[in-house]
């Protein structure tokens, strides 16, 4: 700003003096000198429109931008400097993603700084938007790192949903059947399914059947791993009974009595309270 100013009262001096009437010589002599009103006049009008010039100059808003991005390897540390947003918000963001990487209030000229640990989340380039009008400039971030964030990186993966259902009855000696229904994955598919049945056994299967030997309550764990290798487990219980019937109960026999009888007569029995439960 102070090179322009001079420049503006050295020019309107240089101006107004060779507009003088008379000639100075390269050697300084003078063929014809003008009267020292006339330079007195001419030397203050100079004056008078260097100053002017001056005013007009440090009157005249300075233009929005960004003068300097810099990463720092050692600090692990973004530097961003710039003016032209007095009194004003100012946002910083990655150009390449729109990732807001913060805010600062400004005064003539403002500062940004933020550290970040992990070399991938730099910005290789940086925007900063004045927040009044949402003015945007943009500048290259110097010595950011080789794999700095350009925008080009893959989404990242959302990882499967593993459902187990259940939980599940089963009879010793008797197949179960598990179900991976509700198992999911939003951004790809799932590769793999792993169920795990609590006793020792385990199956790949998507919807296996599987027998226990022994009742009691187990836990049944099924994992499902997607396409970009994220899993997810969920577990449930199985419950299993024993299938043996109960031991045969012998059935008991009345014969009821004691009886009476004449000889050379009928006599009846009964077996009325025989049973078998």
């Amino acid at each position: 700003m102070e090179s322009r100013e001079n420049t503006y009262s050295y020019s309107l001096v240089l101006a107004i003096f060779t507009a003088i009437p008379g000639e100075i010589s390269s050697m300084g002599t003078s063929t014809k000198r003008p009267s020292s009103r006339a330079l007195h006049l001419l030397l203050c009008t100079a004056l008078i429109f260097g100053f002017s010039s001056t005013l007009l100059a440090a009157k005249r808003p300075s233009v929005f931008d960004i003068d300097r991005a810099k990463w720092d390897s050692r600090k692990d540390r973004l530097e961003v400097k710039g003016g032209g947003a007095t009194n004003q918000d100012v946002t910083i963001l990655n150009a390449a993603t729109g990732e807001v990487l913060g805010t600062v209030a400004s005064g003539r000229d403002w500062r940004f700084k933020l550290t970040i640990t992990d070399d991938a989340q730099v910005p290789c380039r940086v925007s900063a938007v004045r927040t009044s009008d949402g003015t945007t400039v943009e500048k290259d971030v110097s010595r950011a790192p080789s794999n700095c964030d350009d925008g080009s990186g893959d989404t990242p993966n959302e990882p499967p949903t593993a459902q187990a259902n259940g939980p599940y009855s089963a009879i010793t000696g008797s197949a179960t059947d598990f179900s991976s229904a509700g198992s999911s994955d939003t951004d790809g598919t799932i590769d793999s399914y792993a169920w795990n049945f609590g006793d020792g056994n385990e199956s790949s299967d998507t919807n296996p059947s599987h027998t226990y030997a022994d009742p009691g309550t187990y836990t049944v764990t099924l994992t499902v791993t997607d396409n970009d290798g994220d899993s997810d487990s969920d577990s449930t219980t199985a419950s299993v009974e024993d299938d043996q019937q109960p031991g045969n109960e012998p059935p008991t026999a009345n014969a009821n009595g004691p009886y009476d009888g004449m000889a050379g007569e009928a006599v009846s029995f009964t077996s009325a309270g025989s049973n078998d439960p």
